[in-house]
């Protein structure tokens, strides 16, 4: 739907699939492990994020315009609580951003 309006007004949008602290990130490298609750939605969101991995690599996923970070990490502390990104986390993640909006503005 966002992608229908955007072209409807003349722009192209960006859309970026973030990390998400169940999916792909290893919760013992955390100095104090979150205690998983499957009532909790950042839990619950992993099954979403296996449904997306799965439908991507059959090619049937919107990949118009995606940046794919919902695997991306960095050495360090990547979250200061349950779901919030640590700054160095957030910065790794405002450069991919950046080059992925340098690389469709040079076109």
């Amino acid at each position: 739907m966002a992608a229908a309006v955007a072209k409807a007004y003349g722009t192209v949008p960006v859309f970026v699939h973030q990390p998400v602290p169940s999916y792909a990130f290893d919760n013992s490298r955390r100095a104090v492990p979150v205690r998983e609750n499957k009532s909790t939605p950042w839990v619950q969101m992993k099954r979403g994020y296996e449904i997306f991995s799965e439908k991507r690599a059959k090619g049937e996923a919107f990949n118009e315009n995606v940046l794919w970070l919902e695997e991306a990490g960095i050495d360090k502390n990547m979250y200061i609580d349950e779901v919030h990104y640590s700054p160095r986390f957030n910065r790794h993640i405002a450069r991919q951003i950046h080059q992925f909006l340098q690389s469709r503005l040079r076109r």
